[in-house]
């Protein structure tokens, strides 16, 4: 399956799109926050088969990252990812951006939190701790940042993108791991996708991103609803967060 993949990586302000060869990464390149749209990830997907003088075809497997993350580029590169798995009829590996963070740290045991920003003072959050291996003792929530700080406990691991959101929050004795390790990186979401990949094996036609909340016009739009002011111009779609 994961002889020749493809992995899309969207869930942070700066994406990856990468190709790999039986698990190990043989090349990436990064999206910027500016150019994360369907077109410049499709001109980057190309370059790299062309790099490796692979054909669409050739690809045996799509995997990409799902969330929690940025709402924007979590629809473009999961919308890209299904679209190239179902034309191609290859496998589509949808991994959680937070188990992979959590897969690479290597030498941490014990409880580890791992967090994103979901704005106006919320966050995303996942508590795992080691066993055998990482698993899920608290599944995904959002709450407040001040409420999870207060109730953290000592000797926890905090991990994520949404760390530098908590730090000045954090009471003495929690553990932060260094920014370079708060990031998914592309050659860990392919690594985590091929030693499970029948975990991880999704339905082009049903996958969704992780989220909790809508885009940011999707919460403007509930606020006003629930102030009672209704506004017949209001749109119903989405937009990027």
């Amino acid at each position: 399956m994961l002889e020749r993949v493809l992995a899309i990586e969207t869930s942070g302000k700066i994406g990856h799109v990468g190709v790999a060869a039986n698990g190990v990464l043989l090349a990436e390149r990064e999206l910027s926050e500016a150019r994360r749209h369907a077109r410049d990830l499709t001109m980057r997907c190309r370059e790299l088969l062309n790099e490796q003088a692979w054909r669409p075809r050739d690809l045996t497997c799509v995997v990409v990252s799902i969330g929690p993350g940025s709402f924007t580029g979590l629809r473009v590169g999961l919308a890209s990812a299904k679209t190239l798995a179902y034309t191609l009829g290859c496998p589509l590996l949808a991994v959680p951006t937070f188990d992979a963070i959590v897969d690479a740290l290597d030498g941490i045991d014990g409880t580890v939190d791992v967090i994103s920003d979901a704005l106006q003072g919320m966050i995303y959050v996942t508590r795992y701790r080691k066993a055998d291996g990482w698993e899920v003792q608290e599944p995904l929530r959002i709450c407040p940042a001040s409420e999870w700080a207060a109730k953290v406990s000592e000797g926890t691991t905090v991990a994520g993108l949404g760390v530098s959101v908590v730090e000045p929050l954090l009471p003495a004795g929690v553990n932060v791991v260094p920014p370079e390790r708060r990031q998914i990186k592309l050659a860990g979401l392919i690594r985590l996708a091929a030693s499970q990949p029948k975990r991880y094996q999704a339905d082009p036609w049903s996958i969704e991103p992780i989220y909790l909340r809508g885009s940011s016009a999707e919460e403007k739009r509930k606020a006003i609803t629930a102030s009672g002011s209704h506004s017949p111009e209001m749109s119903s779609g989405h937009a990027g967060g």
